[in-house]
């Protein structure tokens, strides 16, 4: 049940942070499903398309949770995905929830995101420890089309 949470609450608990506000009690995530690739992807990157994740919503991959196909080397996982609003003007953040691959020298699981506009944002996960990672981003069109993922850097 945890892992089910986990994500929108940290994309709540981010949204508030950055606007200083508190959540609506009322407002619930809306799941935006990307189709694509599943699954490890060693030989290249994988990716799954959307018509465009929105913020406060939040990514499935081919109808299943994003931890069921978002899947690196070395046991990595991304738990969840979803995209919130900074305080800034069109300021926006991804957030992942992720653990990285175990193992001293087993190296990043990366991930990118493309906006409306055509731009691609990338993170690479190290920790093997499950926690929240972002990357933050100024756009005009910050909805999320894709998500990339890979064994190797883009």
């Amino acid at each position: 049940m945890r892992k089910q949470i986990l994500v929108p609450l940290l994309i709540l608990v981010a949204a508030c942070d950055s606007l200083s506000t508190a959540p609506d009690a009322n407002l619930k995530l809306v799941r935006v499903d990307f189709t694509g690739g599943c699954g490890q992807a060693s030989n290249g990157p994988n990716v799954a398309q959307s018509s465009g994740m929105q913020p406060l919503q939040e990514a499935t991959v081919n109808g299943r949770p994003v931890s069921e196909c978002v899947i690196g080397h070395d046991q990595a996982v991304i738990y969840g995905v979803g995209l919130s609003k900074t305080a800034g003007s069109n300021e926006y953040q991804v957030v992942v929830d992720a653990s990285g691959p175990r193992g001293y020298f087993s190296g990043p699981m990366w991930l990118a995101f493309t906006d409306e506009g055509g731009n691609t944002y990338s993170m690479a996960i190290y920790s093997s420890t499950r926690s929240q990672h972002t990357v933050r981003f100024t756009s005009d069109k910050p909805n999320i089309v894709k998500i990339w993922w890979s064994d190797n850097n883009f």
